[in-house]
């Protein structure tokens, strides 16, 4: 982690409403070789400020929190963060390569989800 990752984690955790885009495009990053969030919820929302990005393969990896689409909302009543909403954002440029949980998280390792 450089110094301009940790930069970009600590605003982020700071803010609840952060346009992503506006932040890169202000610090001049053009690309994000990997971008990772858990922001209680509030993923898809963030990530969607990065359209452009994602359109134009400026980002290289993406892993966030999701939502299985079956499940309530577990954060309240913010927006969705289902799953199916990020394959909608998603689909055109990027594949799914995994899904699953683990703590601690181990590189290509993933376990399934619990059913309940």
């Amino acid at each position: 982690m450089n110094e301009r990752d940790i930069l970009i984690q600590d605003v982020v955790n700071r803010s609840l409403t952060f346009n992503l885009l506006n932040f890169c495009q202000q610090n001049d990053i053009n690309v994000i070789s990997d971008y990772i969030s858990d922001i209680q919820g509030m993923d898809l929302t963030v990530l969607k400020t990065m359209e452009k990005y994602i359109d134009e393969r400026r980002i290289i990896t993406i892993t966030c929190e999701v939502a299985r689409n079956n499940k309530a909302h577990i954060y309240g009543d913010l927006p969705s963060n289902k799953k199916v909403d990020f394959e909608k954002l998603l689909e055109k440029n990027y594949k799914l390569s995994a899904t699953g949980w683990n703590v601690p998280l181990k590189n290509n390792t993933f376990k399934k989800f619990p059913d309940s």
